[in-house]
């Protein structure tokens, strides 16, 4: 009787559904944060606005006066972000700061098929010094499909080995077929001797094998 009460319990809890105090909470901290926004904008605090506005999207993404304040428009089913915003954005995926970078990388993904948003997010991948952030980086390219694998296999033919390296190892993790060919191709034209070829080479092929599909 002792064990089975505990999973009575939990039974009762997951029928229950969300506890609507962590709603709550959610919900007044969406709104803490829009006020804090707009307690920046009436001070002329326009830095600290915007990282207020955006606090609220992490929370709340579909939260309209705070996209609208940032430079967004509602189109097709999205969010799409005015010239500004988008500018604003591939600066900051620059920054030196890695906060600042981070945040920028969240807000490009909503934007990746954009060609400015897709550069900024490939030199993210190819030049950033935190794995971390080129990983993450790698994952908000994913609407991009197809341009984006273009992209990285023509890093594969930088002047500089490093990107050369992580160019291989992206697409070893991006798992798009089009781009075995030419890591084989750089295994060979290497010697064979191109060990990141080869792991790129091999992850692609562990990726296609997943979905039982032959590479020729």
């Amino acid at each position: 009787m002792g064990r089975t009460l505990p999973l009575l319990l939990l039974a009762a809890i997951a029928a229950a559904g969300p506890d609507p105090r962590a709603a709550a909470r959610e919900e007044g901290d969406v709104r803490a944060r829009f006020e804090l926004a707009l307690d920046h904008e009436a001070h002329g605090l326009a830095k600290e606005a915007r990282a207020a506005h955006e606090a609220v999207l992490l929370l709340d993404p579909g939260h309209r006066a705070s996209r609208r304040a940032l430079g967004y428009a509602r189109r097709e089913g999205g969010w799409v972000p005015d010239d500004a915003r988008l500018r604003e954005l591939c600066a900051r995926a620059d920054a030196s700061r890695e906060g600042e970078r981070r945040r920028a990388i969240r807000f490009l993904s909503e934007c990746a098929v954009e060609p400015r948003a897709l550069a900024a997010l490939i030199r993210r991948v190819l030049l950033d010094q935190t794995t971390a952030l080129r990983a993450a980086a790698l994952e908000a390219m994913r609407p991009a499909g197809k341009e984006a694998t273009r992209r990285l296999v023509a890093a594969l033919d930088s002047s500089s080995a490093a990107v050369r390296l992580r160019a291989i190892d992206a697409l070893g993790r991006w798992g798009d077929a089009a781009a075995v060919p030419a890591l084989r191709l750089r295994y060979r034209l290497a010697g064979g001797s191109s060990q990141g070829a080869w792991i790129g080479q091999t992850r692609q092929q562990a990726f296609l094998g997943d979905f039982d599909v032959e590479i020729a």
